[in-house]
């Protein structure tokens, strides 16, 4: 059974979001746009996804205006309860959006007579959701540090060490001698079933590392 202190997060959160209407709004307009563009419903899910995920960015700003954390933790909840209902908020704003604008999709193409396989939608949004969280792993123990302006700063860095690994990689998988696009090849003909394990694995042990962090950081603070 859920802890009492986090079902009260949650409700405080989804309260904030309830009262953005401008928020839902401009998502309701572009996701028209793209349906009137007939763009795949990849990109629809994706920036709905997106959208409604990085609202979890705002409600720690949120909870950070004036002194609010101070209040926050004077009540009867711990520190690593408040990380794990930011998670758990990131994870239900996410993954309910994307499942519900797929479905929409699905049955609006299916309605036109357009072409429509179920698998593709499943497998997309398999892969969308957990791209959207990875992100919010990687943003919320930075705009937990440094708050939200100084985290965008602080954000690109880790992406900007991936672009330049990636570029680089080319020119040094020749001096370790190890052939990349033999690498990939062979992960290409592993079983889907390793595939996966190993994707959710990965994905669980970052979003673990993640929350420690996350946790350390605020129990770090003084409010």
């Amino acid at each position: 059974m859920m802890h009492n202190a986090i079902k009260g997060l949650l409700i405080k959160d989804f309260c904030l979001m309830k009262g953005q209407k401008q928020f839902f709004f401009a998502i309701i307009i572009v996701w028209v746009i793209f349906f009137g563009a007939k763009l795949s419903p990849v990109y629809m899910a994706s920036y709905v996804t997106m959208m409604f995920g990085f609202f979890t960015l705002s409600t720690i700003s949120y909870d950070e205006y004036d002194n609010g954390h101070a209040y926050l933790f004077t009540l009867p909840m711990s520190r690593k309860e408040y990380i794990l209902e930011k998670y758990l908020f990131a994870f239900l704003v996410s993954l309910v959006p994307g499942v519900v604008t797929f479905i929409i999709s699905f049955v609006l193409e299916t309605a036109k007579g357009n072409e429509v396989v179920l698998l593709e939608y499943v497998f997309s949004i398999c892969i969308i959701v957990p791209a959207a969280l990875l992100i919010l792993g990687f943003e919320i123990p930075f705009q937990l540090k440094f708050g939200q302006e100084k985290s965008r700063i602080a954000l690109m860095v880790p992406f900007a060490f991936i672009i330049v690994m990636s570029m680089l990689l080319k020119h040094v998988k020749g001096l370790i001698g190890i052939d990349v696009s033999a690498l990939m090849n062979q992960i290409q003909n592993l079983h889907i079933g390793i595939i996966i394990l190993s994707a959710v694995c990965i994905f669980a042990g970052f979003m673990w590392i993640s929350y420690r962090i996350s946790c350390k950081i605020v129990d770090n603070k003084q409010f």
